[in-house]
C-alpha cells in the first residue's frame, strides 16, 4: 500500500495547492476564510482519494494494466507517478501524508490566530 499513499499525497497536495491563492487572497483583503479552508479540507481529501484509487483497485485485484493507459491519467497522473517506482522505501507515502495534514493544520491554525487578532 505504499504507491496508494503516496498517489493519496499528491492528490491531497493538489488540492491545497489549488485553494491556496484563493486562501492567501482573502487574507490579505481581510475577508473570513472559514468556508475556503473547509473547502480546501473537502477538495484534498476528495481529490487524495481519487488519485489513490487505482492504486487500492489494483490491490484489491483488478489488473494493473487498466491502469497503464492515457486515459488513466484522469486520476491525477496515476501512470506517471506509478511509473517513477517507490525507490524512496515504504516511508515515503505516509511522512507525505504527514507533512501535508500537518501543513494544513498550521495553515488552519493561523487563519484562526489571525481571526482573533481582527476581532
Amino acid at each position: 500500500m505504499t504507491h496508494s499513499t503516496l498517489h493519496f499525497a499528491f492528490g491531497f497536495l493538489a488540492g491545497i495547492a489549488l485553494c491556496l491563492p484563493r486562501l492567501i487572497a482573502a487574507w490579505k483583503h481581510g475577508q473570513p476564510v472559514f468556508h475556503i479552508l473547509l473547502a480546501q479540507s473537502a477538495l484534498s481529501l476528495a481529490l487524495g482519494i481519487l488519485a489513490a484509487f487505482p492504486s487500492v483497485l489494483s490491490h484489491a485485484g483488478v489488473p494493473r494494466e487498466y491502469f497503464t493507459a492515457i486515459w488513466a491519467n484522469v486520476f491525477l497522473l496515476y501512470p506517471i507517478i506509478h511509473s517513477l517506482g517507490s525507490s524512496g522505501g515504504s516511508l515515503t507515502g505516509p511522512a507525505a501524508i504527514l507533512v501535508l495534514f500537518s501543513a494544513q493544520y498550521f495553515i488552519a491554525v493561523r487563519a484562526v490566530y489571525h481571526a482573533g487578532r481582527k476581532g
